[in-house]
């Protein structure tokens, strides 16, 4: 038993922050010159890869064109160059001020803080540090044994931590919470529709 007084579940990209925390990390990491030819070439192969063939490998086009980019940009890197980049990208980031407030609310209450992004777990954990988050559900990246990163997300398209994944992922943390009186979800939609309908009361980020 948690014996937690209350959880609040908030979205990151779009709603404690404007913009894509990735690309923000992205142009951080690579430059915005290497960023914007590599999405252009990603966009690219993923619009020709999909034509008439919707979800064929079961993942949508948002997921297609995350991964390539991710394979461009980060294949091969040392994983102390991509934290480093993390540790810059608080100056990129233009928080959601009033969403940020709701979130120390919550804190001053004793309510239990989860944060549930699509976003890296190379950056989102130093990013959050300054909130006092008590837990973050990231996209996951994978490094090898040398501690290079491979490009790849650790698990494949379906560790994507978004929509429906995200979901399941909040599901399989309120269980192992449980029981934790209220809760309280944040996020924008389409996109967290499927996170904000497991939590009490939810609140859509305009």
């Amino acid at each position: 038993m948690s014996g937690l007084s209350g959880i609040a579940v908030f979205d990151f990209d779009g709603t404690l922050c404007h913009g894509d925390s990735l690309a923000d990390f992205l142009i951080e990491l690579a430059g915005p010159a290497r960023f914007a030819m590599a999405a252009a070439i990603e966009g690219g192969k993923t619009a020709w890869g999909m034509v008439g063939s919707q979800n064929r490998i079961g993942a949508e086009r948002r997921s297609l064109f995350k991964a390539g980019l991710l394979r461009r940009l980060l294949a091969d890197m040392p994983l102390e160059t991509a934290k480093a980049a993390a540790a810059r990208l608080p100056g990129r980031i233009r928080w959601r001020e009033d969403v940020v407030e709701i979130l120390r609310q919550h804190k001053a209450r004793g309510h239990h803080i989860l944060v549930a992004s699509g976003g890296l777990d190379l950056y989102l954990p130093p990013l959050l540090e300054p909130l006092g988050v008590d837990a973050i559900l990231a996209t996951p990246m994978e490094v090898d044994d040398q501690g290079r990163l491979t490009g790849a997300m650790l698990g494949g398209l379906k560790t994507n931590c978004v929509r429906v994944e995200k979901a399941r992922r909040v599901s399989d943390y309120l269980a192992a919470q449980a029981p934790y009186g209220d809760s309280w979800g944040y996020g924008n939609l389409p996109h967290d529709y499927p996170m904000l309908s497991l939590l009490h009361h939810r609140l859509v980020i305009a």
